[in-house]
């Protein structure tokens, strides 16, 4: 039991978890071990099945600046085509070893993402958000899948209203947690509205708005479900026409071609490091176990 001084806590306040502030060096040491080794048996799989991917957000900025994991960052961000994510989920079932766990709505019906995770079996990075959710709480590494946005701007924009309200019903139907106490209360309102709708039909339609434009070869696509706005998450898809290999902690990993204009969209000055005091602080943890 952590005492409730230790300073790597925040306090809990109405509606939200006490989290940590911080992982120890050491934690972070064998977190990223773990994260690695997931890596590692994700690219065997691509490479074995010829399935494309690319190291995408803080996983590609981190091969380009630290030639590997960004040393505060907590995950890595993985992304496929959409045809080469699907035959992903595919295969990956059958050829991770059992100290993985493949995470969909598929596998674990009360996980709410619309994209999978790797996770590690035998551990917990148990965050706060998600500390209501009966799901696999293990260490894990994202695959996103891009999927086709729509072409005319205006229908762009319903779509990523459409996607962003229906994203919202998913997390509220699958006990996500608002960390502002005040959008907690939203959430949880909208969750006993929600109750008349099972969860799975929720998630479909989720699904259906995302891949509105399946058919569409658009000159744009868009990692939803990443930690910004829609128009953030949007990347011309000439950056993923292309791979190259990169350096990731020692392992050759794909990355695209074009990673500098992908960076530069996504964050602008990419090789200055954000300030110390807002390094790590991506993910609200709350228990945790190595």
């Amino acid at each position: 039991m952590v005492s409730r001084r230790d300073s790597r806590f925040k306090e809990a306040s109405l509606g939200r978890p006490r989290w940590r502030d911080g992982l120890t060096d050491d934690e972070r040491d064998k977190q990223h071990a773990h994260l690695i080794a997931a890596f590692v048996e994700f690219d065997r799989i691509c490479r074995a099945y010829n399935i494309p991917y690319y190291l995408v957000a803080g996983s590609l900025l981190g091969a380009v600046r630290h030639q590997g994991i960004i040393p505060w960052d907590d995950d890595v961000d993985i992304g496929l085509l959409r045809p080469d994510y699907e035959r992903f989920v595919q295969v990956a079932s059958d050829e991770l070893g059992g100290r993985y766990f493949l995470q969909t709505t598929e596998s674990d019906p009360d996980y709410f993402f619309c994209y999978a995770k790797i996770r590690v079996n035998g551990t917990k990075f148990v965050e706060a958000s998600c500390i209501d959710c009966d799901i696999h709480h293990g260490v894990y590494i994202d695959i996103f899948p891009l999927d086709n946005v729509p072409r005319s701007p205006a229908i762009r924009w319903a779509h990523a209203g459409l996607c962003r309200v229906l994203n919202m019903m998913v997390l509220a139907r699958g006990h996500y947690r608002e960390l502002s106490p005040m959008k907690n209360r939203m959430v949880r309102a909208l969750r006993v509205l929600l109750r008349p709708i099972p969860f799975r039909t929720l998630t479909r339609w989720r699904q259906a708005a995302i891949q509105l434009s399946r058919n569409d070869e658009s000159a744009s696509v868009v990692m939803f479900g990443a930690p910004w706005s829609y128009q953030r998450g949007c990347a011309p898809r000439r950056c993923f026409s292309k791979s190259i290999e990169l350096t990731f902690e020692g392992h050759s990993a794909r990355a695209p071609a074009m990673w500098d204009e992908y960076l530069t969209h996504v964050y602008g000055d990419y090789m200055t490091p954000p300030p110390e005091d807002e390094r790590g602080k991506a993910h609200s943890i709350v228990e945790l176990q190595l």
